[in-house]
Order: structure tokens, then C-alpha cells, then sequence
């Protein structure tokens, strides 16, 4: 709670900021060039596993984790380019994991983070001047990484002696996708809807565990995520406020010598954010 008691200040200080800024800046949309910066807090479960792939019933551990995210879209005429990076952690996370016919509740204590850094192209589209409103086809590069300290691991209540304490994870891609924002305009404030889904497939390209280097051949891997929210916007400033849900969630299919495993990352978490745009 700490971090996301520090990251709603820091929130808070840079819409301030932004605010300040608004009374030297343009109207939104009504040049051929502007920027949008966003960013916000989220709560919710997170996912992450490296896990026997001997069954279809294995899955990747589960638990509760906070998490950040912010980026920046910069567009001339319909053309643009932005960064997005998102970030969650977790500590404890529990799974059931089937070796040979045999099903086994796991439980880990301990701590680790997954992050995802996007470099992406595309149009800004069907927008006018004074309303936020626009939708964004994009395709880009995405890179991310996952890291789990685990202090303790234990099957059906039973500790293993024999647990990976440290697992570093980290893969890159191409990524494709849409989001979308809507406006309604009431008197003063707009009621606004943010929507938007993408795929991507961004294999594991490195394993470490307990800081040694796995031979491993990924074999495939499928990414995809949505969000869903809804707000309200101060359009005469270019400031919207959005509460939603975001999901994204990946898992690479990898062979060792011996064994098939998967390896993913991810969180499906109730979001807070904010979004502010002007013309330059």
C-alpha cells in the first residue's frame, strides 16, 4: 500500500504540473502535431510460473500484487509513435502442478516483479478539434521481464528442499493492436470510455535460474491483453480520469534436454489512471 500511496502522489503532482503547462499549450487537435501522456496505479491478481509441461492441468502461479504504468504518444498529422511501460509485482503465489498422474498444490512465498516496455507505431485517427476522442491502430516491439525470489516453496503443505530460489525470465517481440477513446460532452465534464485489445508474441529468449543460464529452446509463445474503462474528461484542458480493468498475460512453451516446461508472466488488475493532451 506504501508504493501506491507514493505513486498517487507523484500522480498528483505531475497533473498539477500538467495543469500549469495546459495555460501555454494549444487546444487538443487543432494542429497538425500534439502529445498525450499518461500513466496510473492498479491492484489485482498477477500471475507468474515456470512449470512442468507434462500436463495440461499445470498452471502458473496466482496472487496479489500492485503495479504502475505510464508512456507517451507523440503524433504529426495522423502519423505517431509512443512508449508504454508497465510494471507489477508479487509475493505469495499458489498453483497446481500434475507430475506424472500425480496433482500437487504448490505454494511460494517471497517476491518478484514483471515489466513490459512497448516502442510502438501507428495512426491517430478520427479525432476533431476540442474532443479527445481518437482511435489508435498500432504494431511495434515489445520487450519484457520477469524476475521470482522465492524464500520457501511447498507441495500439498510439505516444504521442498529442493525449490529454485531465483528465476530470471526475459523474451522480446512484435506486438499488434487497437485502443480506442470515446467522449460524450454534458455541460461542463465528458463521460469517457477507454477501451483496447492486442496480441503479441514475444518469446523467452534467456532463463536463469539460481543465476545460471538454461539451456532451453523456446518452442512458442502467445501474448494478449485487453482494457475496458470508463471516466471522465475535462476537454477544454486535455485531462480525462479513467477507472477500468486490464489484463495481459503471456506463456512461452520451452524444451530442455530432458523436460517441456511453460514459463509465463501477467496480471488481470483493476486500473486508476490519467491522461493528459495538448497540441505544440
Amino acid at each position: 500500500m506504501k508504493l501506491i500511496s507514493r505513486l498517487s502522489h507523484t500522480i498528483l503532482l505531475a497533473l498539477a504540473n500538467l495543469c500549469i503547462v495546459h495555460s501555454f499549450a494549444n487546444e487538443v487537435n487543432s494542429t497538425n502535431s500534439g502529445i498525450i501522456f499518461h500513466g496510473g496505479i492498479s491492484r489485482g491478481e498477477v500471475l507468474f510460473g515456470v512449470i512442468n509441461n507434462t500436463s495440461p492441468r499445470s498452471e502458473l502461479g496466482k496472487g496479489t500484487g500492485n503495479g504502475f504504468h505510464f508512456g507517451v504518444l507523440a503524433h504529426y498529422s495522423m502519423a505517431c509513435i509512443g512508449i508504454a511501460y508497465s510494471s507489477v509485482n508479487y509475493s505469495e503465489l499458489e498453483w497446481e502442478e500434475e507430475i506424472s498422474n500425480v496433482k500437487y498444490k504448490m505454494k511460494s512465498t517471497g517476491d518478484g516483479r514483471y515489466w513490459t516496455f512497448d516502442l510502438l507505431f501507428g495512426a491517430k485517427m478520427f479525432t476533431e478539434t476540442g474532443d479527445m476522442g481518437y482511435s489508435y491502430p498500432f504494431v511495434g516491439y515489445r520487450f519484457w521481464k520477469a524476475v521470482r525470489n522465492q524464500e520457501e516453496v511447498t507441495y500439498n503443505g510439505n516444504p521442498d528442499p529442493q525449490f529454485t530460489k531465483e528465476y530470471e525470465l526475459w523474451g522480446k517481440g512484435w506486438i499488434i493492436g487497437i485502443r480506442d477513446f470515446t467522449t460524450f460532452p454534458t455541460n461542463e465534464l465528458s463521460i469517457a470510455f477507454q477501451t483496447g485489445i492486442w496480441f503479441y508474441n514475444a518469446p523467452m529468449g534467456v532463463l536463469r535460474a539460481n543465476g545460471n543460464e538454461v539451456m532451453a529452446t523456446s518452442e512458442k509463445n502467445v501474448g494478449f491483453g485487453f482494457e475496458i474503462g470508463a471516466g471522465v474528461a475535462l476537454e477544454d484542458i486535455g485531462l480525462a480520469l479513467i477507472a477500468g480493468i486490464k489484463m495481459d498475460v503471456q506463456a512461452t512453451a520451452f524444451k530442455t534436454i530432458t523436460l517441456d516446461y511453460v514459463a509465463g508472466a501477467g496480471y488481470a488488475q483493476f486500473f486508476f489512471s490519467f491522461a493528459y493532451e495538448f497540441s505544440i
